[in-house]
């Protein structure tokens, strides 16, 4: 089995609450609670879950854009966390991010030319200036861009084109991971698949692994090998795309899919509506966190966390389910 290129254990994000009069920390917001999972090279993990889960801190917390609370982040077998300022600034070569809104993650005082630059300079220093003018070039064809943007700004470009300069600036350095921070939900949908693309054409030519975050699951079964559904900052779900949307096990989960829309008005899917809404992660539920909005919920929910366990007839970490009654649920007897 392939070593994993990025590994992810115990990875907890927990944001201090200040309250009174001194602003004393009064609790803690848990936005990643426990998060386990592992990438392996050349492939694509989507994360997914409703607005607030804790997706974009996980993406986050795994490049030290924030500094994680507890847990493991192993990156070609070297330890993420514990890495100094100097170690850490060589690994950002390796590992980079593509951010959901492309105007706000690009300097709008910085020309196109200056935006791609930037990461030659900083991790090459000044080098030579022909081969940096070529490699910048080269960025602009790859992501499908005229040599006529290099001296605009980007206001001056659409959304779409905007992100196109995110990706090109996130590839510079042919980086081995990307995270990719909802890089087409900004976007119109008649852009999203031109994106979507581009990004698998990028994985295929480049061999990058990728860490997909979205909300959108139609988005995620495009283009992810295997998926992770994520609720309350615990991962309750995690398998191969296909199976994911053959046999979901967890409501959750279920429910997301269902919420799919279906492009043939023939084909008529149950809707399974979530009641009430996301509980606040500064005060979390006991046991299972999404047992207050569960339409099976049972007692044994309230006081004990299930935890991702195997899915019946999966072996290893095929399949890994956060529930209670997963069994029921696969035998169709849950009611």
């Amino acid at each position: 089995m392939t070593a994993p290129l990025l590994d992810v254990q115990g990875l907890k994000m927990y944001f201090p609450v200040h309250g009174g009069i001194l602003r004393h920390k009064v609790a803690e917001a848990r936005a990643v609670d426990g998060v386990s999972f592992a990438i392996p090279p050349g492939t694509t993990l989507g994360l997914v879950g409703e607005s607030g889960c804790g997706k974009t801190t996980v993406g986050r917390a795994l490049l030290r854009l924030y500094q994680p609370t507890a847990g493991e982040v192993r990156f070609d077998g070297r330890d993420v966390l514990r890495m100094g300022r100097e170690a850490l600034r060589r690994l950002r070569r390796e590992m980079q991010m593509i951010f959901q809104d492309p105007f706000e993650s690009l300097n709008s005082r910085q020309t196109v030319r200056d935006i791609l630059e930037e990461p030659f300079r900083i991790h090459r220093g000044s080098g030579d200036a022909t081969a940096r003018e070529r490699a910048v070039a080269g960025l602009l064809e790859r992501v499908g861009l005229p040599q006529g943007a290099l001296g605009r700004f980007p206001h001056e470009f659409s959304g779409g084109q905007r992100q196109r300069i995110g990706i090109a600036r996130a590839i510079a350095l042919h980086p081995r991971l990307i995270v990719c921070d909802e890089p087409v939900s900004a976007l119109d949908v008649s852009i999203q698949s031109q994106i979507l693309n581009l990004l698998l054409t990028l994985q295929q030519e480049m061999g990058m692994a990728y860490l997909f975050i979205a909300h959108d699951m139609a988005v995620v079964k495009h283009i992810s090998d295997r998926i992770a559904v994520m609720y309350l900052g615990r991962i309750v779900e995690i398998t191969g795309a296909d199976e994911l949307y053959r046999r979901p096990l967890h409501p959750y989960t279920r429910a997301l899919i269902s919420a799919i829309p279906v492009p043939d008005p023939a084909a008529r899917r149950q809707r399974q509506i979530l009641k009430g809404d996301v509980p606040s992660p500064i005060a979390p539920p006991s046991g299972c966190h999404f047992r207050t909005r569960c339409p099976l919920v049972i007692a044994r929910c309230v006081v004990e966390d299930p935890g991702l366990e195997t899915a019946p007839g999966a072996r290893g970490d095929e399949h890994l389910v956060a529930c209670h009654r997963v069994a029921e649920i696969d035998a169709g007897t849950c009611g």
